[in-house]
């Protein structure tokens, strides 16, 4: 394709405004959060792609239960969705070669499926350091074994520590939702010894190969006596300094519609401090002096979402509602300073990055179009500039998994603005935007409609930048 910008097309690129180019692509631009009218938009085919014309974020359905039923999985989605973890969980391997889709990888690029993972471990986690790496548990005949596998080597399981099953009835990371820390030096399992009904918390150093703590809680309860969850997790911190333990310690707490406090501990498992008097949906994060936090939405008279400071408990409000709950990761450690979060409300049904200096400011990656039953489950790369999330498109049905983020160069897009031809965004468009800057009334260039070729079709025109168009 031949790129010939006009004279006027050049003279505009060196007088339009610099508030036109002052948000790096990667990032959609700082905003606040408001309540929103969702734009109608259908849902993408298998891996087509649509723009959220509000936020100008490229989005991509990156999966289909009939192509992954298709491609053989070991255990087949017949009976479930086809979707990424769960947003305490990473999706993406350290290198951002691969995405996992529960026991499938895809290429985090294209979005192909590449292979099935097998070996029947459970509580996958990647590991932060080695792309061939994942971390998780495995049930034998007389063990629990925390294991690692080998993804480029046949799959190959190789049991780092075990534990009989002759003294554990139960063992997990977590459950479900522990984590190891960004080093792949500490983790902390959950265990449930035989004929007891209390917490067994296990630091096992996967560096030195050996357990660095080990306590019996017996004022933390796997189950009440119904058989009620009274643990819902411990997990070590991103840095590997403190240990948060999830529980409800408190059935009456009047404050929590959950009843569940968040307690912190050193990592000799050394109580330090009631957290926060709730336990809800949050995750632990880094904030940009690279001090680690607890994140959380809040209920009733703390209503909102909280930040607090590991070293010293420091609470700090980051937005004013819960906006009918959600979820958070703190995943994006390649950009401290910032969690990710889904919410469900109508008016607010979003995935966005919230910065954590309680200054509101948030970055919008798209409207989910999902039902209200269905969590969004909001999850980024390591960086912070694709984020996961799933949807039903308000159908009550099939849920899949999509993502969003500036740009797309690897994407083909369906109602991209191709101004000129061939099919691909670049400067011979963008000298079509250059020609017609400030016309009004439009007769081109004018992409989001309003009458008028300005920085607002500049912006949609670079979210789409490089695109491959049908």
């Amino acid at each position: 394709m031949k790129s010939i910008l006009t004279l006027s097309a050049i003279f505009t690129f060196l007088v339009l405004p610099v508030t036109a180019f002052s948000t790096p692509l990667n990032y959609p631009p700082d905003g606040v959060f408001t309540s929103t009218t969702v734009p109608t938009t259908s849902n993408p085919g298998y891996l087509d792609s649509y723009m959220d014309k509000m936020f100008g974020t490229i989005i991509t359905r990156i999966t289909d239960k009939d192509v992954f039923n298709a491609f053989g999985n070991s255990c087949g989605y017949s009976n479930y969705h086809p979707v990424h973890q769960y947003p305490k969980n990473q999706s993406f391997n350290s290198d951002e070669t691969y995405i996992r889709i529960n026991h499938t990888l895809i290429d985090a690029h294209t979005f192909h499926i590449v292979k099935d993972i097998t070996g029947h471990v459970w509580e996958r986690k990647w590991s932060n350091l080695d792309p061939n790496i994942i971390y998780g548990m495995q049930k034998h005949s007389d063990r629990f074994s925390f294991v690692k596998q080998d993804i480029s080597a046949g799959y190959n399981v190789v049991d780092l520590i075990s534990f009989p099953l002759s003294i554990y009835d139960e063992m997990y990371i977590g459950p479900w939702e522990g984590n190891i820390d960004k080093n792949d030096r500490y983790v902390v399992l959950s265990a449930r010894k035989k004929n007891q009904s209390y917490l067994t918390a296990i630091v096992y150093d996967i560096q030195a190969n050996s357990i660095f703590a080990q306590k019996d809680f017996p004022s933390i309860l796997w189950r009440d006596s119904s058989g009620n969850q009274v643990l819902d997790w411990i997990s070590v911190s991103p840095l590997g300094d403190y240990i948060l333990i999830n529980y409800k310690a408190d059935p009456e707490n009047s404050d929590s519609d959950f009843r569940s406090s968040i307690y912190e501990y050193d990592m000799s498992l050394n109580f330090l401090r009631e957290l926060a008097n709730q336990g809800n949906h949050g995750d632990m994060a880094i904030d940009a002096d690279g001090r680690e936090v607890y994140v959380q939405f809040e209920y009733g008279s703390s209503r909102g979402i909280w930040s607090y400071r590991l070293d010293d408990g420091h609470r700090l409000r980051l937005l004013p509602d819960k906006y009918s709950g959600g979820h958070i990761s703190g995943r994006a450690f390649g950009r401290p300073g910032w969690c990710y979060v889904g919410t469900n409300a109508t008016d607010h049904s979003e995935i966005f990055a919230l910065k954590l200096d309680g200054s509101g400011t948030v970055n919008h990656f798209g409207h989910t179009h999902k039902s209200y039953s269905v969590a969004a489950y909001a999850s980024p790369n390591h960086d912070g500039t694709k984020v996961l999330f799933k949807s039903d498109f308000s159908t009550g049905g099939e849920q899949d998994s999509y993502i969003a983020r500036m740009g797309a160069t690897d994407a083909i897009i369906a109602d991209c603005p191709e101004l000129a031809q061939p099919k691909r965004v670049d400067f011979a468009d963008y000298a079509v935007i250059a020609e017609h800057w400030l016309e009004e009334p439009a007769t081109i260039g004018d992409l989001n409609d309003d009458g008028v070729v300005d920085g607002d079709d500049l912006d949609i025109l670079s979210a789409y930048w490089l695109c491959e168009c049908d």
